[in-house]
């Protein structure tokens, strides 16, 4: 088993000098999902992943993922906390604390390349510091009422799309998955080009329509949609 250990490892470092890895600041991190494909196909069910709530309050979420084998010994253990009621944690906290401890499990295993934290953990704290900045500086501005709805709105990409044209999907409904489609479902530039056909219109017209909560995570989704297509543009990920 030992013996599989260090091929993981090797995979890991394979895998991030490679295209899968994403680029943030001159650093290679890998995602939590690569971790994942290669943990399973290096120990199938010789090894198991759990994760348990540790802390649940409506200001936080404390999760913990352990990796044990088949006799129960613990091999390697992850914590990760998300804050409720900020950007995507608002509807996804549990989610997002999941996937954030599976990250760090897998990196204390030794599947983290040349980081420890995972493109989906840093790409969340810097989301989580523009949140914070924007909320001083809108403390910081006087209080200003919102011009009248017009025909035509202009937020994301200097475009103008018609509300007539943006669909009728309501706010629940349109933000259900975004997250994870963003950040974690798509891979190549072609299917980002497709979410982006499918998804632009709408969210320019709830964004439009939402309170402010759901503006900051309308921004959220399409701030990390430009990062991750830029990554796969750069690395060249085309089917």
């Amino acid at each position: 088993m030992q013996e599989n250990i260090l091929k993981a490892i090797e995979q890991a470092e394979q895998l991030t000098k490679g295209t899968a890895s994403i680029n943030l600041k001159g650093k290679k991190y890998l995602m939590v999902k690569d971790r994942i494909n290669i943990f399973r196909k290096m120990f199938g069910f010789d090894y198991g992943m759990t994760t348990e709530i540790l802390v649940n309050t409506p200001e936080r979420i404390v999760m913990k993922a352990t990796i044990t084998n088949k006799d129960g010994f613990v091999i390697a253990n992850g914590h990760a906390e998300e804050v409720r009621n900020s950007g995507v944690n608002i509807a996804s906290a549990i989610e997002n604390g999941e996937s954030s401890a599976w990250g760090r499990c897998l990196a204390n295993l030794g599947l983290h390349g040349t980081e420890i934290a995972s493109a989906d953990e840093l790409n969340a704290a810097l989301e989580k510091n523009i949140k914070i900045n924007n909320e001083i500086e809108q403390k910081q501005k006087a209080v200003k009422k919102d011009p009248p709805e017009k025909k035509q709105v202009q937020k994301i990409n200097d475009k103008f799309v018609s509300y007539e044209d943006a669909g009728s999907l309501t706010y629940d409904q349109w933000i259900k998955g975004k997250y994870d489609q963003v950040t974690k479902d798509l891979y190549h530039v072609e299917d980002f080009n497709k979410w982006h056909y499918e998804n632009y219109k709408t969210g320019i017209h709830l964004y439009k329509a939402g309170n402010e909560k759901q503006k900051v995570m309308i921004e959220t989704i399409f701030k990390n949609f430009k990062t991750f297509k830029e990554n796969a543009v750069q690395q060249g990920r085309n089917k």
